[in-house]
């Protein structure tokens, strides 16, 4: 007669499984909690053994040894399907540097094979984000609307629309075209010159069909994705993220970022600097930022990258901010800088979290500034659903 049950405990990172009163599994999983969309396959072993219980059936002590083999191999399959999230610090421009020098860290990204990336911007649906950075933005987002005479529904049937023929034919420049419009038309400003860079380098490589009639009529605010194309060249887009995206097949980037409070984290910055001015330990951390500024113009850019990716720059940098109130200054409204800036790199984790959780993905690259590498993985590593890596890990 089954006497016992089937339990699973979080408490204390343990997992402790209970059968007819024999603890005959003990896994210690440091830091580690099981996740809300696994919590169902614990109940429904829990249930299966209930059904033992309420059916009077005999299990002999052969059978508890099997089951708990099975259990133990269930479990280690939860632990290595554990979603893997990759940090890459980035700067936001690199100067004479050609797209060929990071083809090396192109080719390391692209063999990771993440199912999404995230970026360094700001979903459609955070309108104050939107408001406080890309007011400009907007107001061409309006024109293009007029331009192409689109109401709202249009634009949310044109996103659908294009997104699923590119699926099928993910080459085809008529589609990146109308796809980068309609993106743009909605806000969603990133992925619009992901597309147009797409566009833009398709006709690089095929010049003849620049006087395509049909490709031509798809070409919105002046040949927009030109300029986009040009100045995204010089940038972390252009170089790494674009491609590597390309490559990948990926026709959508994962928006992250959150800047309600870029105009008070700027008024108060300001305010700040002024104070600072007479502050000689200031004049320390702009001997050091030099000093840094000169070493990495001597790099090429892919060197920059594997530079501010490593564990001894990313915790120098961390060691600024972390310092910054008790060595530098000590003033109430240095406190509420770094809050504001706790609050950013907090929202970016929640919402790299939540698409994990809407994508139900295995493995996830983040690009965003170096600057956020750390604390971004401070407070994802707290969530303990996830295995979070960076760039030299690789």
């Amino acid at each position: 007669m089954v006497e016992g049950f089937l339990n699973h405990e979080k408490s204390n990172s343990m997992i402790s499984f209970e059968l007819v009163g024999l603890d005959f599994i003990a896994l210690q999983v440091s830091g580690i909690e099981i996740p809300d969309s696994r919590n169902a396959a614990f109940s429904l072993l829990q249930s299966g053994l209930h059904l033992f219980e309420k059916e009077n059936l005999m299990i002999t002590r052969r059978t508890k040894l099997t089951i708990s083999l099975i259990l133990l191999v269930f479990w280690l399959h939860i632990l290595t399907s554990q979603t893997t999230i990759l940090l890459v610090g980035t700067v936001h421009a690199f100067e004479d540097s050609t797209s060929a020098v990071f083809e090396p860290l192109r080719q390391k990204l692209i063999a990771f094979q993440p199912d999404v990336i995230c970026i360094e911007s700001i979903p459609t649906w955070d309108t104050l984000s939107l408001q406080a950075v890309r007011s400009s933005s907007i107001e061409t987002a309006k024109q293009l609307r007029q331009e192409k005479g689109w109401q709202a529904q249009d634009i949310t049937i044109f996103i659908k629309e294009y997104h699923e023929k590119l699926k099928l034919d993910t080459n085809n420049m008529i589609y990146h075209s109308q796809l980068a419009n309609a993106l743009y038309a909605n806000h969603d400003f990133w992925n619009a010159y992901y597309h147009w860079f797409v566009l833009s380098q398709q006709l690089k490589q095929h010049p003849d069909l620049q006087s395509d009639k049909e490709l031509n009529s798809t070409f919105a605010l002046s040949k927009i994705h030109e300029r986009t194309a040009l100045y995204q060249a010089k940038t972390e887009y252009g170089h790494i993220i674009f491609p590597v995206a390309k490559a990948l097949n990926h026709l959508y980037l994962y928006n992250i970022d959150e800047r309600s409070d870029d105009a008070e984290f700027a008024k108060e910055g300001k305010k700040l600097a002024w104070r600072l001015v007479f502050n000689f330990k200031v004049f320390k951390l702009l001997k050091m930022y030099k000093k840094e500024k000169r070493l990495m113009t001597e790099m090429t850019g892919n060197e920059v990258i594997e530079y501010i990716n490593s564990a001894d720059f990313r915790q120098r940098f961390q060691e600024l901010f972390d310092d910054a109130p008790v060595k530098y200054s000590k003033s109430k409204r240095t406190k509420y800088l770094i809050a504001l800036w706790e609050k950013r790199n907090q929202e970016m984790a929640n919402r790299i979290a939540q698409t994990i959780q809407s994508t139900d993905t295995q493995k996830v690259i983040v690009f965003f500034g170096a600057a956020h590498v750390e604390p971004v993985k401070r407070y994802l590593e707290k969530m303990n659903n996830y295995k979070v890596i960076t760039l030299g890990q690789l």
